[in-house]
């Protein structure tokens, strides 16, 4: 129903929603992808304790000035301490035919970005080539070698290589060769090959190929392609369960509880004697005081760390923030698990056991509670999770029988995602509207509304409120009043004071829409945001949500209202939407209240149609006018 936005977004998304309402039928631009790979050959050679050699040949062709700009520089991140990364032939070929090698000068290595955060926990470098005479027309070679030293889980190998549909692929081809010895568990779609005989009796052999797969553009609020694209997945993980197995032994012990872990516990909890009570104060201190930064020295990208380095060092990642807070909870005697999920747009689940595939997030399960918590976000109450998170697998690597179980995350009752927008506008005799908004929120749509907040640079509010005004089609100048982001013991509210002058023109006769003012940035108008096109080919991530709109106009002495809008009431799959509209006095009160009611949070695209005409029909109620 909404997408999690930064700051830097809103502007961005109010723009796409206006230019969604200025036509009824979308017609798709013709799309040139902004690459083409020629060749793209991907070999792997396995080890029985999961060591591997992975050497890629791949040949590019620039198709416009935006690729140019991306692929002028390939950055290649890897970990000094499990991985050594050749880059072994480089070289343009100029759209007139001369070839021009990448010289050794021209492939550098560099820190990554997140070691200048977390400099205690960061091995991880990037090897960039910057290939010379780039433009339109030019193709681009690299032939590298990853060798991976130690396997992230011991003896055992897994990967994915697809064919991502940004660009078109002309030829794509991968070869493994793993000992007999491994079990290796492969799944492949829209792919030509598999096992072939093998030279080597100890060795087994698999082949697969594609040629000219087509790109396809991209579409707006889109599930991950993974599932609808060639790929070949390979794992020597029997199951999940194998997996979660793997992951409890490497992790297990970085939980213990210290005699400063027990204080710590001990002082946040003290006078308490209510578990649940316990359990969220413990979360929201890791969720004020621990400082998110991805982190990855050696197996750190799978294993956290102790959690008394954690707790010292106060900043962690994902995998640390769910550790201590397993640690403190462990201190109270209250049982917790840390569960994997993905929190990428990422909803397909392979059927071979992908482990940091499938997932590449960790959060926290308590048993007891039934309760899945993410601390990651540092501003989410006490149960509340990211949107992008909701009706997904999780593995939880122990349920309350101490065994490792796929679950799925609640998908979450619109009542618990809500928002509740009241405004007051007073119309003068001049035309000129001034507005006071209360905007409150629960459950995602208040983390969403904490995050953009806190994330507004100081003194920008009036600028930012500005710009929504214009992107929204009104004109005029307001600001937001806010504060206590970091205050997750209750729900978040925010307001909103606005004035528009010269909105609405008087004297009558004339119609005017429903003033709209500020909304904050959950509204149901900006709910239907990614329903223009008529049609769709990939799945609409869409989640569950209440919005309820009540707005009180203050009308002057010298106008007189002829005609309010008619009520509307619909019922749909999708959900129900109502409106009222009142005139008592010279005051006009209108009410409307949205609830999106989904089994899942993804819509198909042979059920969008439905869905848009739903939005549609809401949209045209919104845009109604009043005749004076």
């Amino acid at each position: 129903m909404f997408q999690r936005m930064s700051y830097q977004r809103i502007a961005l998304a109010a723009t796409l929603w206006w230019s969604c309402q200025a036509t009824s039928i979308a017609q798709p631009a013709a799309f040139t992808p902004n690459a083409t790979v020629l060749k793209d050959r991907i070999s792997y050679v396995v080890q029985a304790d999961g060591r591997y050699t992975k050497e890629v040949v791949e040949e590019i062709q620039i198709n416009t000035d935006q690729g140019v700009k991306e692929r002028s520089q390939l950055r290649m991140p890897f970990s000094t301490t499990l991985q050594a990364l050749e880059v072994l032939q480089a070289y343009t070929i100029t759209k007139d035919g001369k070839r021009i090698d990448v010289k050794p000068e021209e492939i550098r290595e560099q820190q990554s970005p997140a070691s200048a955060g977390a400099p205690m926990f960061d091995d991880h470098k990037v090897k960039v080539v910057i290939f010379p005479a780039v433009e339109v027309g030019a193709r681009l070679g690299v032939h590298s070698r990853m060798t991976q030293k130690t396997p992230l889980f011991k003896g055992h190998f897994y990967d994915l290589e697809a064919a991502w549909p940004q660009v078109e692929f002309k030829s794509f081809e991968i070869t493994v060769k793993a000992p007999k010895s491994m079990k290796l568990q492969v799944a492949a779609n829209k792919m030509n090959g598999g096992e072939v005989p093998s030279e080597d009796p100890a060795q087994q052999v698999w082949k697969w190929s594609q040629e000219n797969v087509k790109a396809s553009p991209p579409e707006m609020a889109a599930t991950s392609p993974h599932e609808r694209i060639p790929h070949v997945a390979m794992t020597s993980f029997a199951s999940y369960a194998d997996a979660a197995k793997a992951y409890l032994e490497r992790a297990q012990s970085k939980s213990a509880v210290t005699p400063s872990i027990q204080k710590l516990a001990d002082d946040i909890t003290q006078g308490m004697t209510d578990r649940r009570q316990q359990a969220q104060v413990l979360y929201q201190w890791v969720n004020h005081n621990i400082r998110y930064v991805a982190i990855f020295l050696g197996f750190g990208g799978v294993v956290p760390h102790e959690a008394q380095a954690i707790a010292d060092a106060r900043y962690g990642d994902c995998k640390d923030k769910t550790t201590l807070l397993q640690a403190l909870l462990s201190a109270k005697g209250i049982a917790s698990s840390t569960a994997l999920i993905n929190a990428t747009d990422v909803y397909w689940l392979p059927s071979i056991a992908m482990p940091t595939t499938a997932f590449n997030h960790a959060i926290t399960y308590i048993p007891e509670f039934n309760l899945f918590l993410d601390a990651t976000p540092g501003k989410a109450m006490f149960g509340t999770l990211s949107p992008q998170l909701l009706g997904k697998h999780a593995l939880v690597i122990q349920n309350a029988k101490g065994e490792p179980e796929m679950m799925k995350v609640p998908l979450g009752e619109s009542g618990a995602n809500a928002v509740q927008i009241d405004t007051v506008l007073e119309l003068n005799s001049q035309g000129q509207i001034t507005g006071r908004s209360k905007i409150q929120s629960t459950g995602y749509l208040d983390l969403l509304a904490r995050q953009i907040m806190s994330s507004l640079p100081p003194g920008v509010e009036p600028q930012l409120v500005s710009q929504l005004l214009t992107m929204s089609g009104q004109s005029g100048s307001g600001n937001l009043i806010h504060k206590n982001e970091e205050d997750t013991s209750k729900p978040y509210s925010y307001e909103a004071i606005f004035v528009l002058p010269n909105a609405v023109q008087l004297p009558g006769p004339g119609a005017m829409a429903i003033p709209q003012g500020i909304k904050g940035f959950s509204s149901i108008a900006n709910t239907f945001a990614f329903i223009a096109p008529e049609l769709r080919t990939q799945p609409l991530i869409f989640g569950n949500g209440k919005i309820i709109e009540n707005m009180l106009l203050k009308l002057p002495q010298d106008i007189s209202v002829s005609r309010l809008p008619a009520p509307v009431s619909m019922e749909t799959p999708f959900g129900r939407y109502i409106s009222i509209y009142e005139l008592k006095g010279r005051e006009l009160r209108v009410q409307r209240q949205l609830v999106i009611e989904l089994s899942d949070i993804i819509v198909q695209p042979k059920d969008y149609p439905q869905l848009r005409s739903m939005g549609n029909a809401v949209m045209r109620d919104l845009r109604s006018q009043v005749v004076y």
